[in-house]
Protein backbone atom coordinates (compact mmCIF):
# COMPACT_ATOMS: atom_id res chain seq x y z
CA UNK A 1 0.00 0.00 0.00
CA UNK A 2 1.41 3.70 -0.80
CA UNK A 3 -0.13 6.62 0.93
CA UNK A 4 0.25 9.67 -1.03
CA UNK A 5 -0.62 13.10 1.17
CA UNK A 6 -0.89 16.78 -0.20
CA UNK A 7 -3.91 19.46 -0.05
CA UNK A 8 -3.54 22.21 -2.48
CA UNK A 9 -3.16 26.21 -2.34
CA UNK A 10 -5.28 28.51 -3.57
CA UNK A 11 -4.77 28.82 -7.37
CA UNK A 12 -4.32 24.25 -7.70
CA UNK A 13 -6.26 22.85 -9.68
CA UNK A 14 -5.28 19.53 -8.15
CA UNK A 15 -4.20 18.44 -5.01
CA UNK A 16 -0.78 16.55 -4.26
CA UNK A 17 -2.03 13.78 -2.82
CA UNK A 18 -3.98 13.30 -6.50
CA UNK A 19 -1.50 14.17 -8.57
CA UNK A 20 0.74 11.56 -6.48
CA UNK A 21 -1.57 9.00 -7.01
CA UNK A 22 -2.27 10.17 -10.93
CA UNK A 23 2.05 9.67 -11.45
CA UNK A 24 2.00 6.18 -9.46
CA UNK A 25 -0.81 4.89 -11.51
CA UNK A 26 0.87 6.10 -14.50
CA UNK A 27 3.88 3.50 -13.59
CA UNK A 28 1.94 0.67 -12.79
CA UNK A 29 0.61 1.06 -9.03
CA UNK A 30 -2.75 0.03 -8.81
CA UNK A 31 -5.18 2.39 -8.01
CA UNK A 32 -6.20 -0.12 -5.58
CA UNK A 33 -2.85 -0.10 -3.88
CA UNK A 34 -3.17 3.45 -3.52
CA UNK A 35 -4.29 5.29 -0.68
CA UNK A 36 -4.86 9.45 -0.11
CA UNK A 37 -4.55 12.16 2.46
CA UNK A 38 -5.73 15.13 0.95
CA UNK A 39 -7.07 17.42 4.10
CA UNK A 40 -4.52 17.72 5.88
CA UNK A 41 -3.14 21.73 6.51
CA UNK A 42 -0.04 20.93 8.55
CA UNK A 43 2.97 18.28 8.82
CA UNK A 44 0.87 16.76 12.05
CA UNK A 45 -2.60 17.18 10.90
CA UNK A 46 -1.58 14.58 7.62
CA UNK A 47 0.13 12.38 9.48
CA UNK A 48 -2.33 12.09 12.01
CA UNK A 49 -4.72 11.20 9.10
CA UNK A 50 -1.58 8.87 7.80
CA UNK A 51 -2.20 6.84 10.91
CA UNK A 52 -5.47 6.56 10.64
CA UNK A 53 -5.93 5.11 7.47
CA UNK A 54 -2.82 2.96 8.08
CA UNK A 55 -4.60 1.71 11.29
CA UNK A 56 -7.49 0.97 9.48
CA UNK A 57 -5.89 -0.47 7.02
CA UNK A 58 -3.69 -2.79 9.50
CA UNK A 59 -0.38 -1.24 8.78
CA UNK A 60 1.53 -1.09 11.51
CA UNK A 61 4.79 0.40 9.95
CA UNK A 62 5.38 2.79 6.80
CA UNK A 63 8.49 4.26 4.58
CA UNK A 64 8.00 8.68 4.82
CA UNK A 65 9.11 9.74 1.67
CA UNK A 66 10.56 13.81 1.66
CA UNK A 67 12.98 15.69 1.64
CA UNK A 68 16.11 15.62 3.13
CA UNK A 69 15.66 18.62 5.57
CA UNK A 70 12.13 16.96 6.56
CA UNK A 71 12.45 13.91 7.28
CA UNK A 72 13.47 12.87 10.70
CA UNK A 73 10.81 15.43 12.07
CA UNK A 74 7.99 13.50 10.48
CA UNK A 75 10.12 9.74 11.52
CA UNK A 76 9.58 11.42 15.27
CA UNK A 77 6.15 12.39 14.42
CA UNK A 78 4.95 9.01 13.18
CA UNK A 79 6.44 7.57 15.40
CA UNK A 80 4.83 9.19 18.06
CA UNK A 81 1.39 8.50 16.22
CA UNK A 82 1.86 5.09 17.05
CA UNK A 83 3.19 3.29 13.81
CA UNK A 84 7.25 2.10 13.45
CA UNK A 85 8.35 4.07 10.79
CA UNK A 86 11.67 4.27 8.25
CA UNK A 87 12.49 7.10 5.95
CA UNK A 88 13.59 7.79 2.23
CA UNK A 89 14.68 10.88 1.46
CA UNK A 90 14.82 12.54 -1.73
CA UNK A 91 18.68 13.15 -3.46
CA UNK A 92 18.31 16.47 -3.41
CA UNK A 93 15.99 19.95 -3.03
CA UNK A 94 14.82 22.60 -4.84
CA UNK A 95 16.15 24.72 -1.94
CA UNK A 96 19.49 25.63 -1.92
CA UNK A 97 21.84 28.89 -0.75
CA UNK A 98 21.02 30.21 2.40
CA UNK A 99 17.53 29.08 1.88
CA UNK A 100 18.53 25.50 2.74
CA UNK A 101 20.76 26.58 5.89
CA UNK A 102 17.62 28.40 7.46
CA UNK A 103 15.43 25.17 6.93
CA UNK A 104 17.72 22.67 8.80
CA UNK A 105 17.73 25.58 10.70
CA UNK A 106 13.78 25.72 11.32
CA UNK A 107 13.62 21.81 11.23
CA UNK A 108 16.19 21.62 14.10
CA UNK A 109 14.18 23.42 16.02
CA UNK A 110 10.80 21.66 15.11
CA UNK A 111 12.76 18.64 16.18
CA UNK A 112 14.06 19.83 19.28
CA UNK A 113 10.44 21.35 20.41
CA UNK A 114 8.52 17.94 19.64
CA UNK A 115 10.88 15.68 21.33
CA UNK A 116 10.68 18.51 24.88
CA UNK A 117 7.02 18.79 24.73
CA UNK A 118 5.74 16.28 22.31
CA UNK A 119 4.34 16.61 18.42
CA UNK A 120 1.21 17.11 18.92
CA UNK A 121 1.31 19.66 21.57
CA UNK A 122 4.65 21.66 19.62
CA UNK A 123 1.45 21.59 16.87
CA UNK A 124 -0.93 22.72 19.05
CA UNK A 125 1.42 25.68 20.20
CA UNK A 126 2.18 27.02 17.11
CA UNK A 127 -0.29 25.75 14.78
Amino acid sequence: MVIVTGGNQPGDRFTEAFTSSQYLQERGVPASAILSEDTGTSSWESLQNVAELANRHGIGSVILVSDPFHSLRIKLMVEELGLRADTSSTRSSPVRGFAAFKKHVQEAGGVALGRVLGFERTESLLG
